[in-house]
């Protein structure tokens, strides 16, 4: 099972910046999962603290996409200077590996699944870019981003960003409104959690308005402990959604 890693200047963000490629042993073409890291991580994230090896035994055969995306909460910046993430992924970085992999290229075969700041980046690529991703997945995500920045980060560079972004293109709660076609959702978080509230109050928003997902909340915080319990899931379920199982 080859992972490639790649470097490169981005013409999006206009950047070296690196993602790394997990290609399957099974015959191809693959369905895509695209890993969004949390704040702080990177795309080596999943190999040094997940295991990606061992989150995908046993779980289809699926090709894994883990781009870099700094703080960027994997949004577009409006500011002076701002860089564009939420476009590099959803077109750069999708575009390059639908050409240079061996990938289907139907909206059910394309997957997002990430973790707090990659949480948020999962909801925003698949409700934003619904004709794109049929599937996302949320673990601990930051579902409050871009929606309501008071708080945790109201004085530091997240929550600048946060307090910046166009409202209609980055809420979740004003993007999951009126979908014509909403992507397959999930969406977990532990009690423990100090995003459970915001979790809870996105699922309850999803519910009064109809828009089908599942809703998973369990036991645990915000910690690579409760995650260990709760990424392979989340892995696990996407696959059984594009039928990749």
């Amino acid at each position: 099972m080859p992972m490639h890693t790649i470097q490169w200047k981005s013409r999006q963000i206009g950047k070296d910046t690196t993602m790394r490629v997990w290609v399957p042993d099974g015959a191809p073409p693959y369905a895509t999962i695209y890993l969004l890291h949390g704040l702080g991580g990177d795309s080596s994230t999943w190999m040094r603290f997940h295991r990606l090896e061992r989150l995908l035994e046993g779980r289809g055969q699926p090709l894994v996409v883990m781009p870099d995306a700094d703080r960027s909460f994997y949004a577009n910046d409006p500011r002076s200077g701002g860089l564009a993430y939420e476009d590099y992924v959803a077109s750069e970085v999708r575009e390059y590996v639908e050409q240079v992999f061996p990938v289907l290229h139907e909206r059910r075969s394309r997957a997002c699944v990430g973790l707090s700041m990659g949480g948020y980046g999962a909801l925003l690529l698949a409700l934003d870019h619904a004709d794109l991703f049929g599937v996302a997945a949320s673990i601990s995500g930051s579902t409050y981003f871009g929606h309501d920045m008071t708080g945790r980060h109201e004085d530091d560079d997240v929550g600048m960003l946060g307090r910046a972004l166009v409202r209609e293109c980055n809420d979740l709660f004003s993007l999951s409104a009126g979908l014509e076609q909403a992507p397959a959702l999930r969406i977990s978080c532990g009690r423990q959690d100090h995003l459970y509230d915001t979790n809870l109050a996105f699922h309850q928003h999803l519910t009064e308005r109809r828009v089908p997902h599942l809703w998973v909340e369990h036991e645990g915080d915000h910690s690579y402990a409760t995650w260990d319990m709760q990424v392979p899931l989340a892995i696990e379920w996407a696959i059984g959604q594009m039928g990749a199982s």
